[in-house]
């Protein structure tokens, strides 16, 4: 069985290792086998179906902008408390160093500024500097040689 393996295992490296060659081409009706011919006639040919396009981009004033896209994103603290008090309080803390346990035990007092904070955001189409940092730390798995 060994052998076999190692035979089919060789076998497909040697079809992996031979790569077809381009020896000649017909192009314009002539054959051409000059490597030089060749890359000119594919360069020819790339050139003219890549570089004309029929697509056009709307102009700048048309595009929506992303104040008005968030705009329509609405947040209530309803939704904010939902999920404050459902964070899960064995994961370790976040980038901002507070524990999920103190905000789930303080969702219905953070509710409302977390709101007007995340409204205020999505209004003027900026997300504070704070909120962009995250810091990740690797944590080696313990096996059962380590306990």
């Amino acid at each position: 069985m060994v052998s076999q393996k190692s035979s089919t295992c060789s076998y497909i490296k040697s079809l992996n290792s031979t790569k077809p060659k381009i020896t000649s081409i017909l192009h314009n009706g002539c054959n051409l086998s000059d490597p030089h011919l060749i890359v000119l006639a594919f360069n020819e040919f790339f050139h003219s179906t890549f570089t004309s396009s029929d697509f056009c981009l709307p102009p700048v004033w048309s595009l929506p902008t992303p104040t008005s896209q968030l705009g329509n994103i609405e947040i209530t603290e309803e939704d904010v408390y939902g999920i404050l008090s459902n964070l899960d309080t064995t994961k370790a803390m976040g980038c901002d160093q507070i524990h999920p346990t103190v905000l789930k035990l303080c969702a219905d007092t953070l509710s409302i500024p977390f709101c007007k904070l995340f409204t205020a955001s999505l209004e003027q189409g900026v997300i504070p500097q704070n909120g962009k940092y995250r810091k990740f730390v690797p944590s080696r798995k313990l096996s059962t040689q380590d306990v």
